[in-house]
């Protein structure tokens, strides 16, 4: 769209001495073909002139009708009209005359019933989708644009001669590539030795002289009529003069009917002349006994050196093509083929490429074969060699996506493809094969036109497309988007936009050097990237929209497997400057007001004492809401963060400036990589603090508008560098903290600090230590004095989750020796506060509150965002509790934090929200009275005095701004108020700039998103919450998971954790090839199907016993299979754990694994053997054959694409069982790991925050080698809690005073007597200790005995007096390990078992100092429970234990744990893990 009072350019061409418009140039941008009939249909402007407005925007408030009505001007005075009905009548456009036949108005009834009729059985034709007629093409390939068949009546020689006209090609015909041929007509021209065009091939001819010299008159002969029997007089002729004449080259026989005597006519001259090189046989009606026969001839005559061959709309099939097969395996001159419209299958077009293929010297350049009966190509052997084919069009056919992928991986196989325009228009090709093509685009570098008109591709394959232009440069053209289902049009304007962006700079415009040789000013120089925008702007706008060029560079984006970016980014990205713009000094322009340097003084708050000095703090929070993931080819969201918390809390910790000793104001921005720039070269704070998401390689920004930016290291430099040092510190709190910590020194920033924070809404660690951090720093203290009290912080506050090293989560760079003085600096107070110059007040009447928790709704934010900035109407829809209005509040915010990108200066709500209030806006309350009075309309209230009067005030107030109207339309419940609504928006966005936002109760349904649809505007639909969203709304609304003390579940992520299994925490569903899990459709039933209304009332009325049953249920195994294969091993699998559980008297714990076999038994029926799948193939195929012979097209695709289906699930029946074989193999000889991956572990590991790092700390001469034992320090307020890891029995612990425990690891029925540790504690307590044992309560009753503890939790029985043991307490604790560790085995590659066995552990020891706690024990002795030190799982055990114990510590009164471990190495390895939690000796 064009900026507020721009107007575009309207570029006539002379066309017939008229002037029309062909093109449009708009702020630098040529629009033609397709995108010049998007921009004028989507302005209400003439398609012929684009300068006269000849439609009025309207709004349906329920969806009925179009966007656009037309229009009628009419001047009253002369009575002449401008716009009739829509047409405009300006010179040149339309006459009154034309216009009112176009309208159906002019004309006898007669006529207009005829047209009528004529009209209807057109409509008929169309809809008859039973008929297996050949599809015609509607569109240009070459430009997508809509035309009208070309009368072929004209066309009497096509390119294939190879023979240029005098005036060349025409302009319909240059756009025409659908046949790669120019049927239109030429001019007749005289050649010497060469073939030529010859006139109308039916009423005349051309004689020649017996000699060389040809005539320059040509004199119609007159013809003899066609005698049946008797050869075609015309053939006759013309077969005469190509064997008499040396210098005919071409045999055109263009819409001559062919009948047997003129065929064998045909094949006799051929054997005789021995120049031809162009065979025509368009139109003739040739079969394929016809084509045979003249094959023969060829052959028998060794035309092997022909260099054009035509035959198109013909009845050839695949034994005419066959025929051919010489030709095209032995011919070193054929270039072009064309066998267009007529009746090929797959069969003939697979010989045709395997004859090309097998030719030794092949030269074909141009091939069509459209609007045949194609399926699918050969094997793609022919386009992974081929080093010639340059044109290869299959408009038309039947490739479907199965097809196109074919096609795609062939050609990005070939490294020496020539490819340069490639059609499959009108193929049915959907998302699978636009993305197989995408992937295509990104590995070619010869492509330059891909048609795709008529396809079924929706946004899926349209953004893969998009994502795939941030690699490819070679692509000038994609045609026919705009005919598919692709319903979100910012993509194909992105889309468009950089193809010609790219096209400006490569197609049209001289070399960079050739310009400079020149003396001219080349494109090259200039950052066109911001040529889209207007450039009245602030200077630090400008600065921000100069650096979106270099912004991106293409080497980082090669290297990215977590998306690609939206335009601006793209386009920066391909921009030759992003590779070759240096690192530049600083612009001599003069200094902005936004960073004029000034005193302190004059910067100084009245409330601040005058004495204390004044610094700032710059807050840097990326906000992106989502990224374009190439593997899976959909936007994926970025979790918001709790920014406004953290901000919150960095206010909190700065808020006493007395206390402090100086005052730090608090500036708060989103970044962009223009404001990053800006804040270094201006050095608006000494100190700059960045929160946000991150990704190793790179800075991660947003781009303004709800896209992840990227700001490579190089660009990053640059900026530092012309900082000249005025920002002396970085304070980093994201989720890659390292990695872009590292990216900053690199640029030469002199310290940053570290922070790695968790990918979690609010994380409370960075958050401890920013307060306690700030705080030093205002306080004159040195850099590393605060990071050491922030530190500290972290270590005692009970808030924070221990999650890994602590030395890692909190790292200050350039890592230094702790005695040098390096970071001993201090940040504020150093030098004068630069004035920043006061950005306009925003004022936007209130919005709905937010939620509490908004979870889930990135996409849906972003969706939106882009919608608006394409469309002036955009419709928001889902089901009831969906969260339509908070999604919509949330994107209002989102906008009017961001001023300088989306320039929207308010943003109403109607109506108004409960209990807001106009705060004296009478603009707004003008609109909140108009609105009130169209709920209330009984009738139309347009013409009412009160109405009209506000109504125009509102009118002219808005005409001065930049406003969004979000309208709740679902107000709007009766016919007379959703007319006056109607009528009221269709007013205001005819009349001033604005946009809309309409809330509707409807959902978009499929049918609103295919170009049938009639609602016009875009329409944005919001689903229900993904299950990982759900769970952490429910655990977030739920008071009982953070109040009830479940050892389980403290926090929402972790119930999420629990509900959500590593295998589908990314997904909404599960995977399609796998069988779906019962448990979690059952959790995602329980927890309120995604909606989040039905979530928050679920959460409300939770109960604890609620809880306790469905966190059981969670604990049920997360069923995925594939294969029957699969199924058995699973089905194995969980049938040994079952023995297992029974064995050990874990009866709870067996009904699981129970549940877990039943529903896989249940999936049998889901996988047949390969024997079945074979039979039930061998059907698919007859039924198949049986629809190819009834012309049944659809029908036959879709048995296609059964057997392709089972073709596929036959290959992993297979590959299952050769794998399964190949284990057992190993297994026999001696290789216990059978198939487990020691990269896939460590790759776990690191998913699962394991610190890799632990193990290698040196810790010489800390632990005694005598004694085994060392003590540590858990810091908490107030104290610390000593942590002695002791080798040994807990039996051998002894305490001089205080009340202390031990806890004994048991199995769920409490049986003590299964091993020498727990007969032990029997013996010591005598017979009260039986008694209390016996006491206990039976949670469970199963067909092997009871259960007394369930796993994850524990029971206490004490205090007692036992005679062998100095413990009073015996907390009975029950993990998901043996009590005598001696588990050996733990599949890593089942994450989902990963994650279960972590949540017991921690849940098993977390239950037990809870319980401790309880009882007021000072000294408690704890034996570590692990697998087989021999086992793959034994760090992993012993790390979570260690972690729950420091976590768990902080919030109680304990003197001290001592932590019993089996060896002396694991008391050294504890000791390892202990210190990177940061605890000290």
């Amino acid at each position: 769209m064009t900026e507020e009072g721009e107007q575009p350019t309207a570029v006539p061409e002379s066309t017939n001495g008229f002037p029309v418009v062909s093109f449009l140039e708009i702020e630098g941008r040529v629009l033609s073909g397709e995108e010049f009939e998007e921009y004028c249909k989507d302005h209400g402007l003439c398609r012929r002139c684009a300068n006269v407005r000849t439609h009025r925007r309207v709004i349906k408030l329920f969806g009925r009708g179009k966007k656009w009505e037309p229009m009628t001007l009419h001047d009253e005075e002369t009575g002449e009209y401008s716009v009739y009905k829509g047409y405009c009548l300006k010179p040149n456009c339309y006459t009154l005359g034309q216009a009112k036949r176009l309208t159906g108005e002019a004309g006898t009834k007669d006529s207009r019933d005829k047209r009528r009729k004529k009209l209807k059985m057109k409509m008929l034709r169309k809809s008859d989708k039973n008929r297996p007629e050949r599809r015609k093409t509607r569109a240009d390939p070459e430009t997508g644009s809509i035309m009208s068949t070309m009368d072929d009546d004209m066309s009497i020689m096509s390119d294939l001669s190879g023979i240029s006209s005098a005036s060349g090609r025409s302009s319909r015909s240059s756009r025409s590539g659908l046949s790669g041929i120019a049927s239109t007509f030429r001019k007749k021209k005289k050649r010497r030795g060469s073939g030529f065009s010859l006139t109308d091939s039916v009423s005349s001819f051309t004689d020649f002289s017996d000699d060389d010299t040809i005539d320059t008159t040509q004199t119609p002969m007159p013809l003899k009529p066609v005698v049946p029997g008797e050869v075609n007089p015309i053939i006759s002729q013309r077969l005469e003069q190509l064997v008499k004449h040396d210098y005919f080259a071409v045999l055109d026989m263009t819409k001559v009917e062919l009948r047997p005597e003129d065929v064998e006519a045909i094949a006799a001259a051929l054997g005789q002349t021995k120049t031809l090189d162009t065979i025509v046989l368009n139109k003739c009606r040739l079969r394929d006994d016809g084509l045979i026969k003249i094959a023969q001839s060829l052959e028998k005559a060794n035309h092997t050196n022909i260099r054009s061959f035509s035959c198109r709309q013909n009845r050839i099939g695949n034994k005419g093509v066959t025929a051919l097969s010489f030709l095209f395996s032995k011919s070193e001159t054929l270039e072009t083929l064309d066998l267009s419209e007529n009746s090929i299958s797959s069969k003939g077009a697979a010989n045709i490429l395997s004859s090309f293929s097998s030719n030794p010297k092949p030269v074909l350049s141009n091939l069509n074969l459209s609007q045949n009966e194609i399926w699918d190509m050969d094997d793609g052997s022919f386009l992974r060699s081929n080093t010639t084919l340059k044109i290869f069009n299959l408009d038309g056919n039947f490739m479907h996506d199965e097809g196109a992928e074919q096609i795609a991986n062939a050609i990005a196989a070939n490294k020496q493809s020539v490819i340069e325009k490639l059609y499959l228009g009108w193929n049915g090709i959907s998302d699978d094969g636009a993305i197989a093509l995408a992937r295509m685009m990104e590995a070619n570098e010869t492509l330059q036109v891909l048609g795709l008109a008529e396809n079924d591709i929706s946004n899926t394959g349209a953004r893969a497309i998009l994502s795939a232009l941030a690699i490819n440069t070679s692509v000038r053209e994609i045609s026919g988007l705009y005919h598919n289902q692709i319903d979100r049009k910012f993509i194909i304007v992105a889309i468009k936009r950089l193809l010609h962006r790219y096209g400006e700079r490569t197609g049209q415009a001289p070399p960079a050097e050739e310009a400079a040789e020149e003396g001219e000013t080349s494109e090259h120089s200039v950052n066109w990237a911001q040529q889209i925008y207007s450039d009245e702007r602030h200077f630090d706008e400008k600065e921000e929209e100069q650096d979106q060029g270099p912004s991106i560079a293409l080497e980082a984006i090669e290297h990215w497997d977590w998306g690609t970016f939206g335009i601006e980014e793209i386009e920066a990205s391909r921009s030759p400057q992003s590779a070759i713009m240096p690192d530049v000094a600083p612009s001599p322009e003069p200094e902005p007001a936004a960073a004029e340097v000034v005193e302190p003084a004059e910067e100084k708050p009245e409330e601040v004492a005058p004495n204390l000095p004044i610094d700032r703090l710059t807050v840097f929070q990326s906000t992106p809401l989502a990224y374009f993931d190439r593997k899976t080819s959909e936007h994926l969201a970025i979790p918001i963060f709790d920014f406004k918390y953290e901000a919150d809390a960095i206010e909190d910790a700065l808020a006493d400036p007395e206390v402090l000793g100086g005052a730090i104001q608090l500036n708060v921005e989103n970044v962009t990589a223009g404001r990053f720039k800006v804040s270094f070269l201006q050095g608006t704070s000494p100190i700059m603090h960045f929160s946000g998401n991150g990704h190793e390689g790179c800075v991660a920004l947003e781009n303004g508008f709800g896209y992840m930016q990227a700001l490579p290291t190089s660009d990053l430099k640059r900026f530092v560098k012309n900082g000249e040092g005025k920002v002396k510190a970085v304070v980093i709190h994201t989720c890659h903290a390292k990695s872009m910590a590292d990216a900053f020194i690199e640029a030469g920033v002199p310290h940053v600090v570290c922070c790695q924070r968790d990918n979690t809404f609010r994380d409370e660690g960075p958050i401890e230590f920013a307060q306690a951090f700030y705080r030093a720093l205002a306080s004159r203290k040195t850099l590393q004095q605060a990071f050491n009290e922030g530190v500290e912080m972290v270590k005692r506050s009970s808030n924070v989750k221990v999650t890994g090293n602590i030395a890692d989560q909190y790292r200050l760079l350039p890592e230094k020796p702790a005695d040098d003085p390096y970071h001993n600096v201090e940040i504020f107070y150093q030098r004068p506060m630069p004035k920043l110059s006061t950005p306009p007040e925003i004022y936007s009447p209130p919005l709905p509150e937010l939620p509490e928790q908004f979870v889930g709704r990135e996409v849906d934010m972003y969706e939106v965002l882009e919608s608006l900035r394409v469309d002036d109407v955009v419709r928001v829809g889902g089901a009831p509790g969906c969260g339509k209005a908070s999604v919509i509040s949330a994107v209002s915010r989102y906008i009017l934090e961001r001023p300088k990108s989306f320039k929207i200066d308010s943003v109403y709500w109607l109506p108004a929200p409960q209990g807001a209030e106009g705060e004296g806006d009478e603009m707004y309350e003008d609109l909140c009275y108009l609105i009130e009075m169209t709920i209330n309309a009984e009738d139309q209230i347009w013409e009412e005095p009160e109405f009209a009067q506000r109504r125009d005030r509102v009118t002219a107030a808005l005409s001065e701004m930049r406003s969004i109207l979000v309208i709740d339309g679902r107000m709007f419940t009766t016919e007379a108020s959703g007319e006056n609504l109607e009528m009221l928006l269709t007013h205001l966005l005819n009349e001033v700039s604005m946009k809309i936002v309409l809330l509707t109760a409807m959902e978009a349904s499929k049918s609103s998103k295919t170009k049938t649809s009639r609602q016009e505007e875009t329409m944005v639909n919001i689903g229900p919450l993904d299950l990982k969203s759900s769970a952490l709304l429910f655990g977030s609304m739920s008071e009982v998971i953070s109040r009830s003390g479940n050892p389980i579940v403290h926090t929402p992520e972790e119930f999420a954790d629990c509900i959500v299994p590593p295998s589908i925490s990314k997904t909404v569903l599960l995977d399609e090839k796998k069988a779906e899990s019962n448990r979690s459709n059952k959790l995602y039933e329980i927890l309120g199907s995604g909606n989040p209304t039905e979530i928050i009332r679920l959460a409300a009325n939770f109960t604890e016993i609620d809880l306790r049953n469905l966190l059981r249920f969670a604990k049920r195994p997360e069923i995925q299979v594939d294969s029957g294969a699969a199924l058995e091993e699973e089905i194995l699998k969980y049938t040994t754990l079952k023995k297992k559980a029974v064995d050990g008297k874990n009866y709870a714990r067996a009904y699981d694994f129970t549940d877990a076999i039943e529903e896989l038994e249940g999936l049998r029926r889901k996988f047949p053997n390969v024997d079945d799948l074979a039979k039930k193939e061998a059907e698919y195929k007859e039924k198949f054959k049986k629809y190819l012979k009834m012309k049944k097209y659809n029908e036959a695709n879709a048995i296609k694409r059964k057997i392709l289906e089972l073709k596929k699930t036959a290959l992993r029946e297979k590959h299952a069982k050769a794998e399964d074989a190949k284990n057992a193999a190993a297994m026999t000889n001696g290789d216990s790991n059978g198939k487990k991956n020691f990269y896939e572990i460590e790759k776990l590991f690191s998913q699962l925050h394991l610190d890799k790092q632990i193990t290698e700390l040196d810790v010489s001469g800390t632990l005694s080698d005598n004694s085994g034992e060392a003590t540590l320090k858990i810091p908490r307020m107030g104290g610390f809690c000593n942590l002695n890891i002791t080798m040994g029995s807990v039996f051998d612990l002894a305490y001089e005073d205080g009340t202390s425990g031990i806890v004994y690891w048991t199995n769920e029925c409490c049986d003590m007597a299964v091993d020498d540790a727990g007969k032990k504690i029997l013996e010591s307590g005598g017979e009260s200790f039986q008694t209390a044992m016996q006491s206990l309560d039976v949670q469970a009753t199963t067909d092997w005995g009871p259960v007394k503890c369930p796993t994850g939790e524990a029971v206490g029985i004490g205090p007692l007096a036992f005679s062998n043991l100095e413990a009073s307490f015996v907390f009975l604790a029950v993990g998901p390990l043996s009590p005598s560790n001696d588990d050996t085995e733990w599949d890593h590659s089942d994450l989902n078992a990963i994650q279960i066995l972590e949540t017991e552990i921690r849940a098993s020891y977390r239950s037990s100092l809870q319980l401790i706690a309880q009882t007021g024990v000072d000294d408690v002795g704890v034996p570590t429970l692990t697998s087989n030190p021999t086992g793959n799982a034994y760090e992993r055990t012993l790390w979570v234990g260690l972690k729950t114990i420091v976590e768990e510590a902080k919030s109680t009164e304990l003197r001290s744990i001592d932590l019993c471990t089996s060896s002396h190495q694991e008391a050294n390895l504890l000791l390892k893990m202990a210190l990177g939690l940061g605890l000290t000796v």
